[in-house]
């Protein structure tokens, strides 16, 4: 993997940290509402990140949905 796709790969996983991102379908919505800053990668590369990081992803998902939970407590 290119030193770039490293970045953007960890560019996505500090948008669903920083912004308690639960899950795909709120990434996408966040991608689309934020689009227009360049810092941030399109669907279509998270898509192609996903195909490869697909348990990555799942594990800062779970790590968002099991805070949010605890907050619920």
């Amino acid at each position: 993997m290119t030193e770039e796709k490293i970045e953007k790969l960890n560019t996505i996983c500090e948008l669903i940290d920083d912004n308690n991102l639960a899950n795909i379908h709120e990434l996408k919505d966040y991608i689309k509402m934020n689009s227009s800053d360049n810092k941030i990668p399109s669907m279509t590369e998270v898509n192609n990140f996903l195909l490869s990081d697909a348990e990555l992803f799942s594990l800062y998902f779970d790590a968002v949905y099991q805070e949010r939970n605890e907050e619920i407590k």
